[in-house]
């Protein structure tokens, strides 16, 4: 028996047939029970499938997701501090207002995630698929993007500062409005992104793409190529 508890301390479940939070949470899964804003902390959920699952409010830090079937779950308002989701397909899930401070999702499948107003700062999402993702208004400031494609994506208003995104496809992404400050595209493709607006002091563009940029920057000096 395991009971799962909610965040702000009372029992939300009590599980029958389960030793660890990691089986609890599986069997609650199968009986379909309300796991919002359950305390997950800590749970390892390695090699799963929770797919189109709804855990709204829910806090995992320091979970362990890596290579699991995660696809259209809800972690709306999650707390995912130093979350692991090294490897999982993520398509089409919902991360707005979640917390993924230091968070490490590299290797990931986020075509069409949301993330709106979420912050990643610190993150590490090296080689993610980012196509067509919702990134508007949130905070990625030092997060850390190398070799992900991030196709059509969305960054209106993001807070990027000191992110890294060389070697990065950003084909027809929207930068506007985004403040870019100090981060790095080194050898990264931008062509037809739409820029206008976006704070770019100290921007690393050397060896960019930057064909058919659209729109003006806010501030900071674009042109410091050289450029591809």
């Amino acid at each position: 028996m395991f009971e799962i508890k909610h965040r702000d301390g009372h029992t939300l479940h009590v599980i029958t047939g389960a030793t660890t939070l990691a089986k609890a949470i599986k069997i609650a899964v199968r009986q379909r029970l309300d796991l919002s804003g359950a305390r997950l902390d800590g749970a390892e959920l390695y090699c799963v499938n929770l797919e189109r699952v709804r855990f709204e409010g829910a806090s995992f830090v320091d979970a362990n997701f890596a290579i699991s079937n995660l696809e259209q779950v809800s972690f709306a308002g999650c707390d995912l501090t130093h979350a692991r989701l090294d490897g999982c397909n993520l398509e089409e899930a919902d991360f707005t207002r979640a917390l993924l401070i230091g968070a490490t999702m590299r290797g990931a499948n986020l075509e069409e995630a949301r993330f709106e107003e979420a912050d990643l700062s610190g993150a590490m999402l090296h080689g993610v698929n980012l196509e067509e993702g919702d990134l508007r208004r949130a905070c990625i400031e030092g997060a850390t993007f190398k070799r992900a494609n991030l196709e059509h994506a969305h960054l209106e208003n993001a807070r990027a500062a000191c992110a890294t995104f060389a070697h990065c496809n950003l084909e027809k992404a929207d930068l506007r409005g985004a403040d870019l400050t100090r981060a790095d595209f080194r050898e990264a493709n931008l062509e037809r992104c739409d820029i206008d607006g976006a704070r770019m002091e100290g921007t690393r563009l050397e060896s960019a793409r930057v064909e058919g940029l659209r729109g003006r920057p806010a501030s900071g000096t674009l042109w410091t190529g050289p450029y591809r």
